[in-house]
């Protein structure tokens, strides 16, 4: 799943993951991670359909996403490695 990702996710997944990525496991309260996630902020947009214009709209990934995706993903203790 992870290899059809952008850079800017497998950085995040790789910084902040606590389960393996090869040999390097993440850490989602390292610099590493905070600075993956700025980048995937930065760099990163989805393209959604707009029924109302009928155009595709660019959805740039903001921060509430990736702070969701910290608390209920890599910081989910269930889930280390």
């Amino acid at each position: 799943m992870f290899g059809n990702m952008s850079t800017y996710w497998k950085a995040v997944r790789k910084e902040c993951g606590q389960w393996p990525w090869d040999v390097f496991i993440g850490n989602p309260s390292s610099a590493g991670c905070a600075f993956a996630n700025s980048a995937l902020q930065n760099n990163s947009y989805y393209v959604v359909w707009n029924p109302e214009t009928k155009v595709y709209d660019r959805v740039n990934v903001f921060f509430g996403l990736t702070d969701s995706i910290t608390v209920r993903l890599w910081n989910n203790t269930a889930l280390k490695g």
